[in-house]
């Protein structure tokens, strides 16, 4: 056994014997290095990534020594830190190409990014790129307009990936607008079943007059039986609904 596997057989065992809250911050640190194997890394960081405020220095020194290691992006992402935050915004801003680990980093942060910002992740052609990208615009969707979420999010109900458009239509059936009953409208064109059925569910679930007019409309407009029987079921669910509030 050489000395690599010795030192990270000696980590390995100094995890397992202590809880959490027993593994100081420093230790952690110290314990780093990019010579483990990527799966104690990940641990060691993600570690680090939850002692919060107190992990945050000691991963800001471990990125200075090690570079922009996947697993140190994703224990800033986790520290959730306000100065983490803005260190992985500044990072992504100075990148021409989005970077799928600083992106996942931002996880819960799309709040803070820019539509121009957003816009740069979803127009990344990878499937990775624009389930993130999706993701964070959840986050940042209560601060948009309905134009202002299109712009992100319309050209995407288009993909040829049946998860990219799914995720898609489940983001924009928390919404109530026109535009949005008439972009949903859309995505019910699509050939695969799955997806028409996501966009049909969506519908029903807005529960408009609007959105109701709207299946209305595609059931008229359908040929095969099984699509109309589908559509005619949230119709009826609607319908429902709508007495048991009256």
């Amino acid at each position: 056994m050489d000395e690599l596997e010795i030192t990270e057989k000696k980590v390995w065992e100094e995890i397992n014997n202590k809880t959490s809250s027993h593994i100081s911050e420093r230790w952690l640190g110290d314990a780093y290095s990019t010579n483990l194997s990527k799966d104690l890394r990940t641990l060691i960081s993600g570690r680090l990534g939850q002692q919060g405020e107190l992990g945050w220095p000691i991963i800001k020194k471990l990125i200075h020594n090690y570079g922009h290691q996947e697993e140190l992006l994703m224990a800033a992402g986790l520290c959730y830190q306000k100065e983490a935050r803005d260190y992985l915004i500044s990072l992504f801003r100075s990148q021409e190409k989005p970077n799928i680990a600083i992106v996942k980093a931002l996880n819960c942060w799309g709040a803070s990014l820019t539509i121009k910002d957003l816009k740069k992740i979803v127009q990344d052609k990878s499937t990775e790129m624009r389930l993130a990208g999706i993701n964070l615009i959840s986050f940042k969707s209560h601060l948009l307009n309905e134009l202002e979420i299109l712009e992100l999010v319309e050209d995407l109900i288009y993909d040829f990936r049946e998860e990219i458009v799914i995720n898609v239509i489940r983001l924009l059936q928390r919404r109530d607008e026109e535009l949005i009953v008439n972009c949903l409208t859309k995505a019910t064109n699509n050939k695969n079943y799955r997806i028409f059925k996501t966009a049909i569910i969506a519908l029903g679930a807005i529960g408009t007059k609007y959105s109701s007019l709207q299946l209305s409309n595609i059931e008229q407009g359908l040929t095969s039986n099984v699509h109309k029987e589908f559509i005619r079921k949230q119709l009826s669910h609607q319908y429902r609904k709508s007495c048991d509030l009256n």
